[in-house]
């Protein structure tokens, strides 16, 4: 029983240190300008064609709205999720909000810009990223298609 003991002890700790090994830094500046994809699955961007520094995971919807009303549709939908902490509010165009799981409540950050099309419409480019870990198990792709078809359906 004693190694038991032990051995679960010693797995949790190794658990806890691979987490703060996998850790990433969701407080730096987003800049879709920049490179911003990191060595780890456990992320996904979501952007109009060409506007991104980096190859994202899947080119964003077009929106036939205008950039105030994609803009207020987002931030409705957001509001509805759980867990949410919003940050830096500052630029009109943009949003940012940490988002906790449920269980855990591990720290995952949502980015948000506004982006206007040339031609008309508007879309987005979201980045969202874990804090910790590896991996996210879909978790991070799961939450932008599932913000994007919520966009998509307030603004019907």
């Amino acid at each position: 029983m004693k190694i038991l003991m032990i051995g679960a002890a010693l797995f949790v700790a190794v658990a806890i240190a691979g987490l703060f090994l996998f850790s990433a830094d969701i407080d730096r500046e987003i800049d879709f300008a920049k490179p911003l994809l990191i060595d780890r699955p456990n992320q996904y961007l979501v952007c109009p064609k060409d506007f991104c520094a980096d190859t994202p995971n899947e080119l964003s919807p077009v929106f036939e709205a205008t950039p105030e009303q994609v803009l207020g549709a987002w931030d409705k939908v957001v509001s509805a999720e759980p867990r949410i902490t919003p940050v830096d509010q500052a630029d009109s165009n943009r949003r940012s909000f940490i988002q906790r799981s449920g269980l855990l409540k591990f720290p995952d950050r949502v980015t948000m810009q506004v982006v206007p099309v040339e031609g008309g419409g508007t879309s987005l480019a979201v980045y969202s990223q874990s804090k910790y870990g590896y991996s996210d198990a879909g978790v991070n792709a799961a939450r932008v298609k599932r913000l994007l078809a919520a966009v998509a359906e307030a603004l019907k």
